[in-house]
């Protein structure tokens, strides 16, 4: 049985642990889920393959965390960290 990116059974065994833990990683600690899965892949195929596989990954996780953390956002300070990105950012 032919797998994605090449990977055998044990590199899928392997590559589910290490995404089932840098899950939780990331629930507890609300970062390291990308860092985590990219080099626990790096260790079984190209760790490239895994790049969009995470952001995908990462995209959905935010937008389901999205709707329990933005009423606790103070968006008035957000508004003025994003205008000092904006100037900062060019320089």
């Amino acid at each position: 049985m032919t797998l994605p990116f090449d990977i055998g059974l044990w590199g899928a065994l392997w590559m589910a642990v290490a995404v089932l833990v840098a899950a939780f990683v990331r629930g507890y600690s609300g970062f390291g889920y990308s860092a985590m899965v990219i080099a626990a892949s790096s260790l079984v195929t190209n760790p490239l393959n895994f790049v969009a596989v995470v952001v995908i990954a990462e995209t959905a996780m935010t937008l389901q965390a999205w709707k329990g953390v933005g009423p606790e956002v103070d968006w008035r300070r957000v508004k003025w960290l994003l205008v000092g990105a904006i100037v900062g950012l060019p320089l």
